[in-house]
């Protein structure tokens, strides 16, 4: 499956830009969030999204169309990100959209998000993000231990990537 450079997937948002008339909200989230916002240089296969426009999907094919890129958008709708990462989400530094309003998790929500799922390419970019972002260590925790609690799957293998969330975080700071 093809990755994606931070180039590629910002000229893709500059043409879907270009394709609607009117304002989108979009938090990217996962590994195109990171590739985007966080200077994580490892590229990404998707861009993940949360928005809240019903016919955002229209422009991303036209977009796809017309770059032959086809960077596959993904529409997330169940997402275990902390409580209250949409009040903490970050503007984007794109500065060529007019209609798109481009947002992303805080940089210690989005670590915590790419843990849930926990396999080693998500880890890989933890550190990346560790290593090239100033990172809270007690921030991750705190949000582990008071924002957390909703995310469903086995509490023993979420408490062990959280734990090794922790310890990639502290190698870093």
């Amino acid at each position: 499956m093809k990755k994606y450079t931070r180039k590629e997937l910002i000229e893709l948002l500059e043409i879907v830009d270009r394709q609607i008339s009117y304002p989108v909200q979009l938090i990217i989230i996962g590994g195109s969030a990171a590739v985007l916002k966080y200077r994580v240089e490892n590229a990404t296969k998707d861009i993940d999204y949360i928005d809240d426009s019903p016919s955002f999907r229209h422009a991303i094919e036209e977009a796809n169309l017309s770059t032959k890129l086809s960077v596959p958008f993904e529409k997330v709708t169940v997402h275990d990100g902390p409580y209250h990462f949409t009040d903490r989400i970050v503007s984007a530094d794109v500065s060529n959209l007019k209609n798109l309003k481009i947002f992303y998790p805080e940089i210690h929500d989005l670590i915590l998000m790419k843990s849930i799922r926990g396999n080693e390419n998500d880890f890989d970019m933890i550190r990346e993000i560790c290593k090239k972002n100033r990172i809270d260590v007690s921030v991750l925790k705190e949000r582990i231990d008071n924002e957390m609690d909703h995310v469903i799957g086995n509490p023993e293998r979420l408490k062990l990537q959280y734990e090794i969330c922790l310890e990639i975080a502290e190698e870093f700071s």
